[in-house]
């Protein structure tokens, strides 16, 4: 089979305040920074906030710095699946898989809706070639989160590794079909999309 596509980290959502959208464009994650940056000096206990500025230091390379801040975050608030998430993010970046599941899946005994939280999940078993249980985590997120992009594609992705290609092309087109994620991140949901497509149709035709 062509070589597949690699399922793609799905951003973190944005806080209540609207804050942090998981932008890799320097400026963006300067301006995101500086607003957590702010929040912190109305309230030292804001939980969000080092979360927040924990996902820009990930999505900068500062993995152990995002790891401490989520640590303070969880000291603060202990029940915050976006700290879980943002940590198992930071585990699944340093190829610590077992450990990633454990904080997606603390995420969602916090937040059983969170949608994102399974998208990422899905991205952790993948890697570890448990391709079942990812298929389920992604169509878990799809069905928390019908506009989710990123779960659409990489579940494309992991039914093209199964090889059941009629799917995962069903999967590739329903992602083109969503709102595009323009919150800078390396490889769009499009992008992932489309090259799976490109990919299946060799499989298929060749």
């Amino acid at each position: 089979m062509s070589e597949v596509e690699e399922p793609h980290p799905q951003p973190p959502p944005r806080s209540s305040r609207g804050g942090y959208d998981a932008p890799h464009l320097i400026r963006k994650l300067e301006e995101a920074l500086a607003a957590h940056q702010k929040a912190l000096q109305l309230n030292p206990n804001d939980a969000e906030a080092y979360v927040g500025i924990g996902n820009v230091l990930n999505a900068q390379g500062k993995q152990e710095e995002a790891i401490a801040l989520y640590h303070k975050a969880l000291q603060l608030n202990p029940n915050l699946a976006i700290a879980y998430n943002g940590l198992g993010n930071v585990l699944c970046g340093q190829n610590k898989l077992d450990a990633a599941v454990a904080a997606y899946q603390k995420a969602i005994q916090l937040n059983p809706n969170n949608a994102y939280a399974y998208s990422n999940l899905g991205n952790a078993l993948y890697e570890q070639k448990k391709l079942d249980a990812a298929i389920a985590a992604y169509q878990k997120a799809i069905q928390l989160n019908p506009n989710n992009a990123y779960a659409y594609s990489n579940l494309g992705v992991a039914l093209s590794r199964q090889e059941k290609l009629d799917a995962a092309v069903t999967a590739f087109q329903k992602a083109l079909t969503l709102p595009e994620d323009n919150s800078g991140t390396p490889a769009s949901a499009y992008t992932l999309a489309n090259n799976g497509l490109g990919l299946v149709f060799e499989e298929q035709h060749f």
